[in-house]
């Protein structure tokens, strides 16, 4: 019978202190700014990494951050103290409050995605510098290599010619000799 009154005590004070009409227009805002984030971030272009963490950010430090504060962790309303009952578990604050903490949960769980993909690119961008600096090292060799091709092609066309003129030289001469 102590643990029934226990449950109906924090069942009444989290009732009382989230179902008023003040409580419960903060709890809407918050859930309105969580789903135009959403919508937001579906529906608008992503600059930048830095635009979408400021879009987030926007709401998780704004109005989330009071509900969180103030419904989720707060003494006076009892929910952070966890280990409910079944009953307490099937009451409309319960599940309004499991629903804030969702969203909550939900915009924690964005910022890490956002997070993970932003390192992940940023592992490929560096990757991609690499390459590119492989790939002009590489032009810049091969380029060289093209340069000492010609110059020794031009090398080998010159002895070639004076290799000519010589033996045409030895012809007249030994053409002279024999007459």
């Amino acid at each position: 019978m102590g643990d029934l009154s226990k449950e109906n005590l924090r069942l009444n004070r989290m009732t009382k202190f989230v179902f008023t009409c003040t409580h419960l227009t903060e709890l809407r805002n918050a859930i309105l700014d969580l789903f135009e984030l959403f919508d937001d971030i579906l529906t608008n272009p992503i600059n930048t990494y830095s635009d979408l963490m400021d879009r987030v950010n926007r709401v998780r430090e704004g109005r989330l951050a009071n509900v969180r504060s103030k419904y989720l962790l707060n003494d006076e309303a009892g929910y952070h103290e966890g280990k409910f009952t079944d009953n307490e578990t099937v009451s409309v604050v319960k599940i309004l409050l499991d629903f804030v903490a969702m969203m909550d949960n939900c915009v924690a769980a964005i910022v890490g995605k956002v997070e993970d993909y932003n390192e992940g690119t940023s592992l490929l961008e560096g990757k991609i510098r690499s390459l590119e600096d492989r790939l002009k090292t590489t032009e810049q060799l091969l380029e060289n290599s093209h340069v000492v091709h010609k110059e020794r092609h031009a090398e080998i066309t010159a002895l070639v010619d004076r290799n000519q003129q010589l033996l045409k030289q030895i012809a007249e001469k030994n053409e002279r000799i024999r007459l």
